[in-house]
């Protein structure tokens, strides 16, 4: 999101969402903002797609309006295990919670989700511990959230939130301490984590108790080893007004595990149907006040990885050709390496020509022509290999033609 933060309201802008991290690829069209009063908030959408299952995964958010232009990169880890205590329960790792007055989960007080984990109604003299046993593949670290409200630290620490790694304690804190987050590097191999709130036999302060959230736990090797699903389909990425569409999108898992599937950024005029065997039909009929670029993610989830697939669906006017007349696009040669030949056997009027690849993004764009009938040579050299569609469009007219791109 975008937030005009300046004195005086803003014209106009244009947004967008770009990375050039090896462990990502986006894919986001630059949003045009149309005015910003003072304090308006925007929303700045794209596609992200991680293509690693470690590491980091970088972005970039920038925003260029006029002489003015901001950017923010934000970083993300790839294949943490993380725990957010949205389950409500501890049942989504091996916690040991055996303590007399265990930990439970709440949402009086969370970090930046709805629940958060905080230790059980303690007296004097007694502590409650939290334990979670994990292999880490590799040298890595692990990450909390810690909200604390007990007495003050004095001479010594009376009571207070304790975090020990294979039984080492690594700090502690005391006091009131708003949420914070901290970090810890651990070494390969398995490791135990204990957060342990404890009393001494005097003075209660605050709210007596200690709060955890958002962990991130170090990738395990389940993860590393893991294969993520397969996505076995290409769709058609260009539908007309009042055209059928329809598409079955189709994923298999090298490990042989189940999958779920889902999806985001389809248009209304879409329905979805999960098939229950590793396909689901997309399918629609677009009216002409559908017309537009939709970009689509559809997703396969083995347990532990994404499939995904991320494309653009263009809704294009009807083709409109003169009453008793036949148009006629022909493209050579197909498939080609350097250049292609584009001709019509009808006079056209001005318009422009675009050549998308096969997720529906826009790879080029030749300036308006005009010709009697077209006769034009364009230059593919510096395309990659793969399949295109190319698009002629005027205000009379708009059609298509595939053709596939080859290496010398």
């Amino acid at each position: 999101q975008v937030i005009n933060e300046g004195h005086a309201a803003l014209g106009s802008a244009i947004g967008q969402i770009v990375s050039s991290n090896t462990n990502v690829q986006t894919y986001a069209l630059p949003v045009e903002i149309q005015g910003m009063n003072i304090s308006q908030t925007e929303t700045i959408n794209g596609l992200v797609h991680v293509i690693s299952n470690s590491g980091n995964a970088v972005i970039e958010l920038s925003v260029e309006a006029g002489f003015y232009s901001l950017s923010e990169e934000i970083t993300r880890a790839i294949g943490k295990v993380s725990e957010d205590w949205e389950s409500q329960g501890f049942s989504g790792f091996a916690w040991e919670n055996s303590s007399s007055v265990p930990w439970l989960i709440d949402q009086t007080n969370a970090s930046n989700t709805t629940f958060s984990a905080r230790s059980g109604d303690i007296g004097a003299s007694q502590s409650t511990s939290l334990t979670l046993t994990m292999e880490a593949a590799s040298a890595d670290s692990i990450q909390f959230d810690l909200f604390v409200s007990c007495e003050e630290q004095g001479w010594s620490y009376y009571d207070y939130l304790e975090f020990f790694i294979d039984n080492v304690s690594k700090e502690k804190w005391a006091g009131e301490v708003s949420w914070t987050t901290v970090k810890y590097p651990v070494t390969a191999g398995s490791h135990t984590y204990k957060w342990t709130y404890k009393k001494d036999s005097y003075d209660d302060q605050g709210e007596d108790l200690a709060r955890i959230d958002n962990i991130l736990l170090p990738v395990t090797p389940e993860i590393l080893a893991n294969q993520a699903p397969i996505i076995n389909s290409q769709p058609d990425t260009i539908v007309m007004v009042d055209e059928f569409y329809a598409y079955i999108f189709e994923a298999s898992d090298p490990d042989g595990n189940s999958l779920t599937l889902n999806q985001s950024g389809l248009p209304g005029f879409i329905s979805y149907t999960d098939n229950g065997n590793h396909t689901a039909t997309i399918s629609g009929t677009p009216a002409s006040t559908d017309q537009g670029i939709y970009p689509v993610v559809l997703t396969a989830w083995d347990g532990v990885a994404f499939g995904s697939q991320v494309y653009f669906l263009h809704v294009i006017p009807t083709i409109g050709i003169p009453e008793n007349e036949t148009l006629i696009m022909h493209v050579s040669p197909n498939p080609a390496s350097e250049s292609i030949l584009i001709q019509t056997n009808q006079n056209l009027k001005s318009g422009s020509i675009s050549i998308y690849n096969k997720l529906g993004m826009l790879v080029k764009t030749i300036a308006p022509v005009e010709s009697a009938p077209l006769n034009l040579t364009i230059d593919i050299s510096n395309l990659p290999a793969g399949m295109y569609m190319i698009e002629y469009l005027d205000n009379d007219m708009n059609f298509s033609q595939k053709f596939i791109k080859i290496n010398n």
